[in-house]
């Protein structure tokens, strides 16, 4: 079965600009002021891109009503197959055998571009996994029921989800995932983290079902954690609070608003065989819940500030930063004195300086002083291409807060 819609004669679209030199160094798109479609192209077409000479520069496939316009496969003329899918899967296993520790079963497998395999993520929970696409482009090109089969003959995956669609023509399916492959008893699995075991509901839990990218992170705050009274913001499931229990915390707070998510975070609690009169979730907003807190004068000696994207195109950029430097200005005036504060972002479009410039004011507004003391990305399993920087999207700053 083929790994992508092979038509028996590419799409031809010509260059418009010359970006050469932007698709030699790697960078994985070309937006569509830049190039012309035929009006015949259809979502997810394979594609030929050529400059104006008609000289090949690219294949990859296209995508007539985004702005991501052509996703690159190969640059110049070299072939592209089911051999060269194959063996960037197998690139891709490789690369996680060799920087996921033996006590995590759970990780981003494929996580497109930065794999070379645009607009395609595959996340592995122990022996399920989920697929999703970036965009009606990829859902449309790729050939979900294929990477399926591979995941169970080379990966020993008993059940696979889809988020999307399976392949071009079929109906939309739910955002929610849908099993196709094996015939799973429940939507909830367990995975392992770190040593540490958490529930993560891969049908109705947020991205794929669990954040794999904070993995990194939450380890680190498992190391901050001893003897600190921790308050983890946006907490969904629990996953720094439980790393947080584990390391020695001396007591956790998880504030989310979602209840579902809450009930999962004390089930999680509890999975790890951690004190249940340690941890008390909390359905509540967090800019109420944090303004009750400082009128109520209480402090944490940990707090992690991880919340949803604010941002998701350059002009929403300006309206997030007042959000978050509100939200942050409200977290550190909950911080005990010398407390760690851990911030997040999830948007590339906040970039580290501008996020550390929001640090910043948001730590002066709440009339304090801090050092910076770690400054983090995503994890080697989401690995982006070097020249394209707005596949870096995770931000996580820690500073002691005097």
């Amino acid at each position: 079965m083929p790994y992508f819609n092979q038509p028996e004669k590419p799409i031809h679209l010509t260059l418009n600009h010359d970006l050469r030199w932007a698709l030699q160094s790697g960078f994985p798109w070309i937006y569509a002021p830049a190039v012309t479609i035929p009006s015949h192209a259809r979502c997810g077409d394979f594609a030929l891109l050529k400059d104006s000479k008609g000289a090949i520069l690219a294949k990859g496939f296209c995508d007539p009503q985004s702005h991501l316009a052509f996703r690159v496969l190969t640059v110049d003329r070299p072939s592209f197959g089911d051999e060269t899918v194959l063996s960037r899967l197998r690139d891709a296993s490789a690369l996680r055998a060799a920087v996921i520790p033996p006590d995590t079963n759970s990780f981003r497998l494929i996580n497109g571009e930065g794999d070379r395999l645009p607009g395609l993520v595959i996340d592995q929970y122990g022996t399920s996994a989920v697929i999703k696409t970036d965009g009606p482009g990829p859902a449309a090109f790729w050939r979900a029921p294929s990477f399926a089969e591979w995941l169970h003959h080379e990966r020993g995956i008993d059940t696979v989800y889809l988020r999307g669609r399976d392949s071009r023509g079929d109906a939309p399916t739910p955002d929610a995932p849908h099993p196709i492959f094996g015939e799973p008893s429940s939507p909830e699995v367990i995975i392992t983290e770190g040593g540490h075991r958490f529930i993560v509901n891969l049908v109705l839990g947020q991205k794929t079902g669990f954040f794999l990218d904070q993995r990194e992170n939450r380890r680190r705050i498992g190391e901050l954690a001893p003897h600190r009274r921790t308050l983890n913001l946006f907490g969904y499931t629990g996953g720094f609070s439980v790393y947080a229990g584990c390391g020695g915390a001396s007591y956790v707070d998880t504030v989310d608003s979602a209840a579902p998510a809450i009930a999962l975070a004390e089930r999680n609690w509890l999975l790890n065989n951690l004190p249940p009169h340690n941890h008390r979730g909390i359905v509540a907003d967090v800019f109420t819940f944090l303004e009750e807190a400082r009128q109520a004068t209480q402090q944490w000696d940990l707090i992690i500030v991880d919340p949803p994207s604010f941002v998701h195109q350059a002009s929403q950029v300006e309206a997030a930063v007042a959000s978050y430097e509100r939200l942050f200005t409200a977290a550190t005036q909950v911080a005990a004195p010398n407390a760690l504060v851990a911030f997040a972002s999830c948007s590339s479009k906040i970039t580290l300086p501008i996020f550390e410039t929001t640090i910043r004011t948001a730590i002066s507004r709440a009339r304090r002083r801090a050092r910076v003391i770690a400054t983090t990305t995503q994890p080697p399993d989401h690995p982006y291409p070097l020249a394209c920087e707005d596949l870096q999207y995770l931000r996580f700053v820690v500073v002691a807060v005097e």
